[in-house]
């Protein structure tokens, strides 16, 4: 019964306590969980980005994207002391492909490195299948403005 009743008291006291204290506390808890909430808001996880078109603008349509994350998924090197997980890998990669970003920049963005040629590597692996390569006057009419200035085909 002891126990319970220096619960209690210490319990009182939190309650009793200062009301700048209590409202500080207030405040930090508050700030906590909305500062929790807007990094998760940033991490690019599947459940972050379904439903939102306008995070997913210069990649495969959502449904696309989970397809190709299904079935590489298990291929894509995993490592406890990477920072990010599968599927942001694979994001980086999709970036890097589509929207030709310096691989130092995704290395800022991702705080990572190498991990641009180990997922690359897996998916060359899993889908040189499905690549069919058009002749060169369709690749220049459908290739992006920031690689036509740079490639010839």
């Amino acid at each position: 019964m002891e126990g319970i009743h220096c619960n209690f008291t210490l319990l009182g006291k939190l309650e009793s306590g200062n009301t700048v204290e209590r409202s500080e506390f207030q405040r930090l808890t508050t700030e906590n969980i909305n500062l929790k909430e807007r990094v998760s808001d940033m991490k690019l996880t599947p459940n972050s980005l379904y439903g939102k078109e306008d995070k997913v603008k210069y990649l495969p349509e959502y449904l696309t994207l989970m397809k190709v994350f299904q079935l590489l998924e298990l291929y894509i090197p995993e490592s406890s002391r990477s920072p990010i997980s599968k599927f942001e890998k694979l994001m980086l990669v999709l970036m890097k492909l589509r929207l030709n970003l310096p691989i130092q920049d995704l290395a800022y963005k991702f705080e990572v490195s190498r991990i641009f040629n180990s997922v690359i590597h897996v998916m060359y692996g899993r889908m040189k299948d499905f690549i069919f390569w058009p002749d060169g006057k369709q690749l220049q009419l459908t290739m992006p403005m920031e690689f036509r200035k740079k490639v010839l085909v």
